[in-house]
């Protein structure tokens, strides 16, 4: 479930559009935002959010994108191995256009030049074998860029590097670039919060044990890493809470003849781990989001006391009050986890968000092999993120 809900969603992603057919009529409509590879070979569009996906190939269109973001034409892309067009993606344009197919890049100036991929090679020296990158990219570069005194010698085989240094290009050539930046290829959003907690433990010795219900306030902090230049609304992500649960039960028998009164009391302070995916169903700024993963807790401290009374078949009351070995402590719990929430833009990147979260696994006894308890939670949180 954890892993495939973000995936079955992520299937389901639809952007504003558009497509220019072979004949140049361009049509606007919904296109599926997938990977740059899936994105190479075709592209799935609907003409509204809940007509029928029609499928288009490279073959099929002159281009295709997405409003204010991606653009991809059709092209046969020299020495890649492909009798057929493919779709690249536009990094820029302009007297020097600049275009990816999956990991390679491609230049076009007079002519379309796939620039070739650096590759290390071992070759002698005089101080012995070595490793090398091969850049006869860079000595291609050199060349196209000379005319404008700009040098590729530190440009690395990246989105980021070679769009920088073609739009440094174009502007020199009086042209300003049409596109964005390229997306980064890694971003982290932090986040603070708090909350309020309600936690069931049922302990399972003989017959189950079920604990008065805990309720308190938790806080704590998490990262939701992404790469945007892969796909934005996906995330990792992996958060810290500081929790302080107290349970209470009070438990009848018979020993023999005895009747037994046992009042359970138990503290406990843990660290909870949650881990997982996030998906976001809009666009960052403003969208409800699902999250889903495993979580593991680590109890950093606890107290349990078992108060008992026996009363004798003769009416004598007998007090004994335990606090150590009362129950094996497992002190790493394990469980699944998954939310709902929604988070809204307030000022630049500082965002506020509202999470509902449940997980379910194991309490906090037993032993790392067993366990012998059940936990369920529910949490409500309010917080910042940035």
């Amino acid at each position: 479930m954890c892993l495939v809900l973000p995936l079955s969603v992520f299937a389901q992603d639809y952007r504003p559009g558009y497509v220019i057919k072979n004949n140049k009529d361009s049509v606007s409509g919904f296109i599926k935002y997938a990977t740059g590879k899936k994105n190479s070979k075709y592209c799935m569009f609907r003409a509204s959010r809940k007509s029928k996906a029609e499928k288009f190939t490279s073959n099929d269109l002159l281009s295709y994108g997405f409003y204010g973001d991606k653009l991809y034409i059709s092209m046969l892309v020299p020495d890649a191995g492909n009798e057929s067009k493919v779709f690249v993606k536009v990094l820029s344009n302009g007297p020097l256009k600049l275009y990816q197919y999956q990991k390679q890049f491609l230049v076009k100036k007079d002519s379309l030049i796939l620039l070739p991929t650096p590759k290390s090679k071992v070759v002698q020296t005089s101080d012995g074998m070595k490793s090398k990158d091969d850049s006869r990219y860079k000595g291609l570069l050199n060349f196209l860029v000379s005319d404008c005194k700009l040098s590729a010698d530190g440009t690395r085989y990246t989105e980021y590097d070679l769009t920088n240094l073609v739009n440094n290009y174009n502007r020199c050539q009086g042209i300003e670039p049409l596109y964005k930046k390229p997306k980064p290829a890694f971003k982290a959003n932090y986040m603070v919060f708090g909350g309020y907690n309600q936690s069931n433990l049922e302990v399972h010795v003989t017959d189950p044990i079920p604990f008065n219900k805990s309720n308190t306030v938790i806080g704590g902090i998490g990262v939701d890493l992404s790469s945007p230049r892969i796909y934005d609304r996906l995330f990792f992500t992996i958060d810290l809470s500081y929790v302080k649960n107290f349970y209470q039960a009070y438990v009848q028998g018979q020993l023999v003849s005895d009747i037994i009164h046992d009042d359970i009391t138990m503290d406990f302070t843990s660290i909870k781990v949650p881990l997982g995916f996030r998906y976001n169903f809009l666009k960052d700024a403003n969208t409800p989001y699902i999250k889903a993963g495993f979580m593991v807790g680590f109890v950093v401290d606890y107290d349990i006391r078992l108060n008992r009374e026996q009363q004798t078949s003769y009416g004598r009351v007998i007090t004994t009050t335990k606090t150590e070995n009362v129950f094996d402590l497992q002190k790493k719990p394990k469980g699944i986890w998954m939310s709902v929430g929604y988070n809204r833009t307030i000022f630049k990147s500082l965002q506020i968000f509202a999470e509902l979260r449940y997980d379910k696994g194991e309490g906090f006894i037993g032993t790392p092999i067993q366990s012998f308890s059940d936990m369920k939670t529910y949490s409500f949180l309010l917080g910042i993120r940035f």
